[in-house]
């Protein structure tokens, strides 16, 4: 769902204690855990910003899903594990 919602440049809030804060990285909030008063107070520092702010937040956003979720990126990202021989990669495994 934080994928999908960053998508559509949707910055989004995460807890620590899950794999979600490596996909939001430094586009979206990650807060220490799900509780609605971290909830409430990142929901409030996200109203406070100011028009330049919040622009400059959905395009870290938008440029996050671009550069490492888009199919091209992850196409070029599994690109060397079919340019290496078999035999190389069974080596690599054990």
């Amino acid at each position: 769902a934080v994928l999908e919602a960053m998508s559509f440049w949707i910055p989004t809030i995460v807890s620590c204690n899950t794999a979600q804060p490596e996909v939001v990285g430094e586009a979206g909030y990650i807060i220490p855990e799900i509780d609605k008063n971290y909830i409430a107070k990142t929901l409030v520092e996200f109203r406070k910003l100011n028009l330049k702010e919040r622009r400059n937040l959905i395009n870290k956003v938008s440029n996050r899903v671009q550069e490492n979720f888009s199919i091209s990126s992850r196409k070029e990202a599994i690109k060397p594990f079919f340019n290496t021989p078999v035999k190389s990669r069974k080596k690599n495994i054990n």
